[in-house]
Protein backbone atom coordinates (compact mmCIF):
# COMPACT_ATOMS: atom_id res chain seq x y z
CA UNK A 1 0.00 0.00 0.00
CA UNK A 2 1.35 3.75 -1.02
CA UNK A 3 2.33 5.73 2.06
CA UNK A 4 -0.69 7.83 3.48
CA UNK A 5 -0.52 11.22 3.23
CA UNK A 6 -0.25 13.50 6.97
CA UNK A 7 0.33 12.19 10.34
CA UNK A 8 -2.16 11.32 12.95
CA UNK A 9 -3.14 14.01 14.51
CA UNK A 10 -5.09 12.52 17.88
CA UNK A 11 -4.99 9.66 19.76
CA UNK A 12 -7.78 9.38 22.02
CA UNK A 13 -8.77 7.01 24.59
CA UNK A 14 -12.26 6.42 25.28
CA UNK A 15 -13.48 5.44 29.06
CA UNK A 16 -9.96 5.11 29.93
CA UNK A 17 -8.88 2.25 27.94
CA UNK A 18 -5.94 0.57 28.84
CA UNK A 19 -2.83 2.62 28.39
CA UNK A 20 -0.36 0.60 27.21
CA UNK A 21 -3.33 -0.17 23.98
CA UNK A 22 -3.53 3.57 23.46
CA UNK A 23 0.64 3.54 23.21
CA UNK A 24 0.32 0.83 20.72
CA UNK A 25 -2.09 2.54 18.54
CA UNK A 26 0.03 5.67 18.81
CA UNK A 27 3.32 3.79 17.46
CA UNK A 28 1.26 1.87 14.65
CA UNK A 29 -0.96 4.88 13.42
CA UNK A 30 0.67 6.50 10.54
CA UNK A 31 -2.02 8.03 8.52
CA UNK A 32 -4.10 11.41 8.57
CA UNK A 33 -7.06 11.87 11.10
CA UNK A 34 -8.15 11.07 14.81
CA UNK A 35 -7.65 7.37 16.29
CA UNK A 36 -9.68 6.44 19.37
CA UNK A 37 -9.35 3.57 21.57
CA UNK A 38 -11.76 1.86 23.26
CA UNK A 39 -10.96 -1.63 25.64
CA UNK A 40 -14.13 -3.57 25.98
CA UNK A 41 -14.79 -5.08 29.31
CA UNK A 42 -16.99 -6.86 31.73
CA UNK A 43 -16.84 -4.90 35.06
CA UNK A 44 -20.60 -5.46 35.13
CA UNK A 45 -23.65 -3.20 32.94
CA UNK A 46 -23.54 0.21 34.74
CA UNK A 47 -19.54 0.30 34.10
CA UNK A 48 -19.01 -1.25 30.90
CA UNK A 49 -22.24 -0.68 29.01
CA UNK A 50 -23.90 2.30 30.65
CA UNK A 51 -20.76 4.27 31.69
CA UNK A 52 -18.75 3.67 27.68
CA UNK A 53 -21.60 4.56 26.30
CA UNK A 54 -21.91 7.77 28.01
CA UNK A 55 -18.20 8.10 27.76
CA UNK A 56 -18.20 7.65 24.20
CA UNK A 57 -21.41 9.73 23.04
CA UNK A 58 -19.64 12.93 24.64
CA UNK A 59 -16.55 11.79 22.56
CA UNK A 60 -18.94 11.87 19.65
CA UNK A 61 -20.31 15.17 20.30
CA UNK A 62 -17.13 16.98 19.94
CA UNK A 63 -16.36 18.24 16.22
CA UNK A 64 -12.84 17.24 15.56
CA UNK A 65 -12.70 18.08 12.38
CA UNK A 66 -10.79 15.25 10.55
CA UNK A 67 -11.22 13.91 7.69
CA UNK A 68 -11.09 10.25 8.78
CA UNK A 69 -12.06 9.17 12.11
CA UNK A 70 -11.19 5.40 13.12
CA UNK A 71 -11.97 3.29 16.73
CA UNK A 72 -9.71 0.88 17.74
CA UNK A 73 -12.13 -1.51 19.46
CA UNK A 74 -10.55 -4.33 21.65
CA UNK A 75 -12.79 -7.21 22.33
CA UNK A 76 -12.26 -9.83 25.19
CA UNK A 77 -11.51 -13.72 24.97
CA UNK A 78 -13.76 -15.10 26.31
CA UNK A 79 -16.77 -13.03 25.53
CA UNK A 80 -19.88 -12.01 27.79
CA UNK A 81 -23.50 -11.12 27.70
CA UNK A 82 -21.69 -7.97 29.55
CA UNK A 83 -19.25 -7.27 26.82
CA UNK A 84 -21.12 -8.48 23.93
CA UNK A 85 -23.82 -6.02 24.96
CA UNK A 86 -20.67 -3.14 25.45
CA UNK A 87 -19.51 -3.85 21.46
CA UNK A 88 -23.11 -3.75 20.35
CA UNK A 89 -23.61 -0.41 22.04
CA UNK A 90 -20.67 0.92 20.84
CA UNK A 91 -20.93 -0.58 17.53
CA UNK A 92 -24.62 1.20 17.05
CA UNK A 93 -23.21 4.99 18.20
CA UNK A 94 -20.06 4.43 15.51
CA UNK A 95 -22.41 3.91 13.01
CA UNK A 96 -24.62 6.83 14.45
CA UNK A 97 -21.51 9.08 13.89
CA UNK A 98 -20.48 8.00 10.50
CA UNK A 99 -23.87 8.42 9.33
CA UNK A 100 -23.97 11.84 10.22
CA UNK A 101 -20.41 12.81 9.35
CA UNK A 102 -20.37 11.55 6.27
CA UNK A 103 -22.78 14.36 4.82
CA UNK A 104 -18.98 16.90 5.67
CA UNK A 105 -17.05 14.34 3.59
CA UNK A 106 -15.84 13.37 6.90
CA UNK A 107 -15.18 9.20 7.11
CA UNK A 108 -15.87 7.23 9.95
CA UNK A 109 -14.40 3.30 10.51
CA UNK A 110 -13.69 0.99 13.01
CA UNK A 111 -10.64 -1.67 13.73
CA UNK A 112 -12.09 -4.68 15.80
CA UNK A 113 -9.47 -6.46 17.63
CA UNK A 114 -8.51 -9.24 20.03
CA UNK A 115 -5.07 -10.56 22.35
CA UNK A 116 -4.67 -12.24 19.02
CA UNK A 117 -4.82 -9.69 16.53
CA UNK A 118 -1.09 -9.03 15.22
CA UNK A 119 0.25 -5.46 15.66
CA UNK A 120 0.95 -6.11 11.89
CA UNK A 121 -2.25 -6.03 10.94
CA UNK A 122 -3.40 -3.32 12.76
CA UNK A 123 -1.05 -1.00 12.00
CA UNK A 124 -1.51 -2.18 8.37
CA UNK A 125 -5.06 -1.43 8.80
CA UNK A 126 -4.99 2.20 10.73
CA UNK A 127 -2.84 3.22 7.51
CA UNK A 128 -5.38 2.50 5.33
CA UNK A 129 -8.35 3.57 6.90
CA UNK A 130 -6.17 7.17 7.43
CA UNK A 131 -5.00 7.51 3.86
CA UNK A 132 -8.26 9.70 1.88
CA UNK A 133 -7.00 8.48 -1.09
CA UNK A 134 -6.72 4.50 -0.90
CA UNK A 135 -10.01 4.44 1.88
CA UNK A 136 -12.12 7.76 -0.05
CA UNK A 137 -15.15 5.42 -0.22
CA UNK A 138 -14.52 3.41 2.91
CA UNK A 139 -16.77 4.86 5.69
CA UNK A 140 -19.18 3.48 8.50
CA UNK A 141 -17.02 0.27 7.97
CA UNK A 142 -15.56 -1.95 10.40
CA UNK A 143 -12.90 -4.34 10.15
CA UNK A 144 -12.82 -7.29 12.44
CA UNK A 145 -9.28 -8.94 12.85
CA UNK A 146 -10.19 -11.25 15.63
CA UNK A 147 -9.59 -14.22 13.61
CA UNK A 148 -6.06 -14.40 13.34
CA UNK A 149 -3.85 -17.30 11.27
CA UNK A 150 -0.47 -18.07 12.19
CA UNK A 151 0.96 -18.13 8.98
CA UNK A 152 3.64 -15.36 7.77
CA UNK A 153 1.81 -13.52 5.29
CA UNK A 154 4.64 -11.48 3.65
CA UNK A 155 4.34 -12.12 0.28
CA UNK A 156 6.65 -14.45 -1.46
CA UNK A 157 8.21 -13.00 -4.81
CA UNK A 158 8.50 -16.61 -6.18
CA UNK A 159 4.54 -16.67 -6.61
CA UNK A 160 2.31 -14.78 -8.40
CA UNK A 161 -0.70 -13.18 -7.92
CA UNK A 162 -4.15 -14.18 -9.97
CA UNK A 163 -6.16 -11.86 -10.86
CA UNK A 164 -9.82 -13.08 -12.61
CA UNK A 165 -12.24 -10.30 -14.11
CA UNK A 166 -8.97 -8.23 -15.03
CA UNK A 167 -10.12 -7.12 -18.64
CA UNK A 168 -13.04 -5.23 -16.63
CA UNK A 169 -12.64 -2.32 -14.22
CA UNK A 170 -12.34 -3.50 -11.17
CA UNK A 171 -10.41 -6.09 -11.86
CA UNK A 172 -8.15 -4.19 -13.96
CA UNK A 173 -7.83 -1.77 -11.36
CA UNK A 174 -6.82 -4.28 -8.66
CA UNK A 175 -4.16 -5.98 -11.31
CA UNK A 176 -2.83 -2.68 -12.03
CA UNK A 177 -2.31 -1.62 -8.10
CA UNK A 178 -0.33 -4.73 -7.71
CA UNK A 179 2.15 -4.22 -10.26
CA UNK A 180 2.45 -1.31 -9.23
CA UNK A 181 3.24 -2.85 -5.53
CA UNK A 182 6.21 -4.61 -7.54
CA UNK A 183 4.36 -7.80 -7.03
CA UNK A 184 4.28 -10.79 -10.07
CA UNK A 185 0.99 -10.60 -11.44
CA UNK A 186 -0.89 -13.33 -13.65
CA UNK A 187 -4.30 -12.25 -14.94
CA UNK A 188 -7.35 -13.51 -16.90
CA UNK A 189 -10.76 -12.99 -18.15
CA UNK A 190 -12.77 -14.10 -21.22
CA UNK A 191 -10.64 -14.43 -24.24
CA UNK A 192 -10.55 -10.98 -25.94
CA UNK A 193 -8.69 -7.96 -27.76
CA UNK A 194 -9.51 -6.06 -24.58
CA UNK A 195 -7.47 -9.03 -22.17
CA UNK A 196 -4.56 -8.70 -24.18
CA UNK A 197 -4.24 -5.15 -24.65
CA UNK A 198 -4.64 -5.46 -20.63
CA UNK A 199 -1.54 -7.96 -20.31
CA UNK A 200 0.61 -5.52 -22.90
CA UNK A 201 0.04 -2.69 -20.95
CA UNK A 202 0.42 -4.45 -17.88
CA UNK A 203 3.18 -6.39 -19.13
CA UNK A 204 2.14 -9.57 -16.83
CA UNK A 205 1.15 -13.21 -18.62
CA UNK A 206 -2.72 -13.55 -19.34
CA UNK A 207 -4.40 -16.57 -19.49
CA UNK A 208 -8.01 -16.72 -20.91
CA UNK A 209 -10.71 -18.34 -18.82
CA UNK A 210 -14.17 -19.15 -19.19
CA UNK A 211 -14.91 -19.52 -15.21
CA UNK A 212 -18.23 -21.37 -15.93
CA UNK A 213 -16.44 -23.73 -17.91
CA UNK A 214 -15.16 -26.54 -15.41
CA UNK A 215 -12.61 -27.93 -18.48
CA UNK A 216 -11.44 -23.89 -18.48
CA UNK A 217 -11.10 -23.42 -14.97
CA UNK A 218 -8.98 -26.61 -15.04
CA UNK A 219 -6.77 -25.46 -17.76
CA UNK A 220 -5.99 -22.59 -15.65
CA UNK A 221 -5.09 -23.80 -12.63
CA UNK A 222 -2.86 -26.33 -14.37
CA UNK A 223 -0.83 -23.61 -16.07
CA UNK A 224 2.86 -22.99 -16.30
CA UNK A 225 2.79 -20.00 -15.16
CA UNK A 226 0.79 -21.20 -11.42
CA UNK A 227 2.71 -24.31 -11.16
CA UNK A 228 4.16 -23.76 -8.06
CA UNK A 229 1.80 -21.70 -6.47
CA UNK A 230 -0.65 -18.51 -6.17
CA UNK A 231 0.44 -16.16 -3.16
CA UNK A 232 -3.01 -14.05 -3.80
CA UNK A 233 -6.34 -15.37 -5.36
CA UNK A 234 -7.94 -12.40 -6.60
CA UNK A 235 -11.79 -13.68 -7.77
CA UNK A 236 -12.75 -10.12 -9.37
CA UNK A 237 -15.30 -11.66 -12.10
CA UNK A 238 -18.66 -10.32 -12.49
CA UNK A 239 -21.71 -9.06 -14.78
CA UNK A 240 -24.69 -7.59 -13.74
CA UNK A 241 -28.08 -9.43 -12.82
CA UNK A 242 -30.63 -6.79 -13.01
CA UNK A 243 -34.22 -7.63 -13.35
CA UNK A 244 -37.74 -7.29 -11.24
CA UNK A 245 -38.15 -10.67 -10.02
CA UNK A 246 -41.81 -11.46 -11.87
CA UNK A 247 -40.30 -10.74 -15.11
CA UNK A 248 -36.59 -11.08 -14.84
CA UNK A 249 -35.07 -12.47 -18.40
CA UNK A 250 -34.50 -16.19 -18.05
CA UNK A 251 -30.61 -15.55 -19.90
CA UNK A 252 -29.93 -12.53 -17.22
CA UNK A 253 -30.89 -15.02 -14.69
CA UNK A 254 -28.79 -17.94 -15.59
CA UNK A 255 -26.18 -15.70 -17.00
CA UNK A 256 -25.92 -13.83 -13.08
CA UNK A 257 -25.65 -17.22 -11.22
CA UNK A 258 -23.62 -18.61 -13.64
CA UNK A 259 -20.79 -16.01 -13.40
CA UNK A 260 -21.17 -14.25 -10.45
CA UNK A 261 -22.17 -17.76 -8.10
CA UNK A 262 -20.93 -20.83 -9.77
CA UNK A 263 -18.21 -19.23 -11.32
CA UNK A 264 -16.73 -18.16 -8.33
CA UNK A 265 -17.30 -21.75 -6.68
CA UNK A 266 -15.27 -22.98 -9.80
CA UNK A 267 -12.01 -20.86 -9.40
CA UNK A 268 -11.87 -21.03 -5.59
CA UNK A 269 -12.29 -24.88 -5.80
CA UNK A 270 -9.94 -25.28 -8.36
CA UNK A 271 -7.02 -23.35 -7.20
CA UNK A 272 -7.49 -23.52 -3.49
CA UNK A 273 -4.58 -26.20 -3.59
CA UNK A 274 -2.41 -23.90 -5.29
CA UNK A 275 -2.89 -21.15 -2.82
CA UNK A 276 -2.39 -23.29 -0.22
CA UNK A 277 0.87 -24.61 -1.35
CA UNK A 278 2.03 -20.88 -1.15
CA UNK A 279 0.53 -20.40 2.22
CA UNK A 280 -1.69 -17.55 0.45
CA UNK A 281 -4.87 -15.14 0.57
CA UNK A 282 -8.01 -15.38 -1.48
CA UNK A 283 -9.67 -12.37 -1.90
CA UNK A 284 -13.39 -12.69 -3.36
CA UNK A 285 -15.69 -9.70 -4.52
CA UNK A 286 -18.89 -9.92 -4.02
CA UNK A 287 -20.76 -6.67 -3.25
CA UNK A 288 -22.92 -4.50 -0.95
CA UNK A 289 -25.86 -6.93 -2.33
CA UNK A 290 -24.18 -9.31 -1.32
CA UNK A 291 -24.81 -8.22 2.21
CA UNK A 292 -28.64 -6.45 2.10
CA UNK A 293 -31.20 -7.28 -0.55
CA UNK A 294 -31.71 -4.70 -3.60
CA UNK A 295 -34.95 -4.44 -5.48
CA UNK A 296 -34.47 -5.41 -8.71
CA UNK A 297 -31.66 -6.87 -8.08
CA UNK A 298 -32.73 -10.07 -7.68
CA UNK A 299 -30.09 -12.74 -9.83
CA UNK A 300 -27.09 -10.70 -8.62
CA UNK A 301 -27.64 -10.65 -4.60
CA UNK A 302 -28.48 -14.24 -4.89
CA UNK A 303 -24.94 -15.02 -6.47
CA UNK A 304 -23.35 -12.51 -4.11
CA UNK A 305 -24.78 -13.44 -1.05
CA UNK A 306 -23.87 -16.78 -1.99
CA UNK A 307 -20.03 -16.18 -2.46
CA UNK A 308 -19.98 -13.86 1.23
CA UNK A 309 -21.20 -17.50 2.78
CA UNK A 310 -18.73 -19.58 1.12
CA UNK A 311 -15.86 -16.96 1.99
CA UNK A 312 -17.59 -16.99 5.90
CA UNK A 313 -17.42 -20.81 5.52
CA UNK A 314 -13.87 -21.26 4.41
CA UNK A 315 -12.65 -18.51 6.89
CA UNK A 316 -13.55 -20.92 9.59
CA UNK A 317 -13.13 -24.33 8.12
CA UNK A 318 -11.39 -23.60 5.13
CA UNK A 319 -7.15 -24.88 5.00
CA UNK A 320 -5.76 -23.21 7.86
CA UNK A 321 -2.89 -21.96 6.02
CA UNK A 322 -4.94 -19.97 3.57
CA UNK A 323 -6.66 -16.55 4.79
CA UNK A 324 -9.52 -15.54 2.65
CA UNK A 325 -11.87 -12.47 2.68
CA UNK A 326 -14.60 -10.64 1.03
CA UNK A 327 -14.47 -6.80 -0.37
CA UNK A 328 -18.30 -6.04 -0.69
CA UNK A 329 -18.49 -2.52 -2.95
CA UNK A 330 -21.58 -0.21 -3.28
CA UNK A 331 -21.45 1.67 -6.48
CA UNK A 332 -18.57 2.11 -8.06
CA UNK A 333 -18.30 4.01 -11.02
CA UNK A 334 -17.62 1.28 -14.12
CA UNK A 335 -19.52 0.22 -16.42
CA UNK A 336 -21.23 -2.66 -15.28
CA UNK A 337 -22.43 0.02 -12.49
CA UNK A 338 -24.03 1.83 -15.28
CA UNK A 339 -25.38 -0.98 -16.85
CA UNK A 340 -26.51 -2.29 -14.16
CA UNK A 341 -28.40 0.77 -13.08
CA UNK A 342 -29.90 0.56 -16.51
CA UNK A 343 -31.95 -2.68 -15.77
CA UNK A 344 -32.38 -1.75 -11.91
CA UNK A 345 -33.92 1.69 -13.68
CA UNK A 346 -35.75 -0.49 -15.85
CA UNK A 347 -37.36 -2.85 -13.33
CA UNK A 348 -38.50 0.31 -11.26
CA UNK A 349 -39.97 2.27 -13.68
CA UNK A 350 -37.90 5.30 -13.93
CA UNK A 351 -35.14 6.91 -16.42
CA UNK A 352 -31.18 5.74 -15.63
CA UNK A 353 -31.07 9.68 -14.89
CA UNK A 354 -33.59 9.59 -11.85
CA UNK A 355 -32.32 6.17 -10.86
CA UNK A 356 -28.37 7.38 -11.39
CA UNK A 357 -29.59 10.38 -8.82
CA UNK A 358 -31.26 8.56 -6.43
CA UNK A 359 -28.44 6.09 -5.93
CA UNK A 360 -26.17 8.68 -5.84
CA UNK A 361 -28.48 10.57 -2.94
CA UNK A 362 -28.73 7.89 -0.21
CA UNK A 363 -25.09 7.61 -0.42
CA UNK A 364 -24.11 9.54 2.81
CA UNK A 365 -20.87 10.74 1.63
CA UNK A 366 -22.11 11.96 -1.61
CA UNK A 367 -19.99 10.04 -3.94
CA UNK A 368 -19.75 6.78 -5.92
CA UNK A 369 -16.22 4.96 -5.48
CA UNK A 370 -13.40 4.72 -8.25
CA UNK A 371 -11.98 1.25 -9.40
CA UNK A 372 -8.74 2.56 -7.73
CA UNK A 373 -10.63 2.29 -4.13
CA UNK A 374 -10.58 -1.20 -5.24
CA UNK A 375 -7.14 -1.82 -5.83
CA UNK A 376 -5.96 -0.22 -2.58
CA UNK A 377 -8.56 -2.43 -0.64
CA UNK A 378 -7.31 -5.37 -2.66
CA UNK A 379 -3.68 -4.73 -1.59
CA UNK A 380 -4.76 -4.49 2.25
CA UNK A 381 -6.59 -7.58 2.29
CA UNK A 382 -4.17 -9.95 0.40
CA UNK A 383 -1.32 -9.96 3.01
CA UNK A 384 -3.29 -9.71 6.27
CA UNK A 385 -2.69 -12.43 8.84
CA UNK A 386 -6.59 -12.04 10.03
CA UNK A 387 -8.58 -14.06 7.46
CA UNK A 388 -12.66 -13.99 7.42
CA UNK A 389 -12.51 -10.20 7.11
CA UNK A 390 -15.64 -8.82 5.07
CA UNK A 391 -14.72 -5.45 3.83
CA UNK A 392 -17.58 -3.05 2.72
CA UNK A 393 -16.32 0.18 1.14
CA UNK A 394 -19.83 2.21 0.20
CA UNK A 395 -19.55 5.13 1.40
CA UNK A 396 -21.66 5.12 4.72
CA UNK A 397 -24.69 3.73 2.64
CA UNK A 398 -24.01 0.23 4.39
CA UNK A 399 -22.90 0.36 7.99
CA UNK A 400 -20.92 -3.30 8.60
Amino acid sequence: MNDPKGTISVVTSIHDADADLVELVRKLATGSGEVAVIDITDLGWLESVEGLSRDLLEHLAKESGASSTTFVIRFPTPSTLVSDAALAAVQGSVGVAALEAAPAGQRVNSILISSDTTDRDLGEVLAYLGDDEAAGFTAGATLDLRLTRTVDPVADERFPILVTGAAGGLGGAVARAFVAAGRQVVISDLASDALNAQATRLGVTAIACDVTSPADVAALAAHPALANGISSLQVLHGVGGAGALNDLDDGVRERSLRINGTGVWNVVDALLPAVASATGSIVVLSSQAGLIAEPGNGAYCAAKFAAVGLVRALATNGPTNVRVHTLCPGPIDTPLMRNAFAGMAEAAGISYDDYHAQRLSVIPLGRFGQPEHMGAAALLLSDLNATGVTLAPTGAFLLT
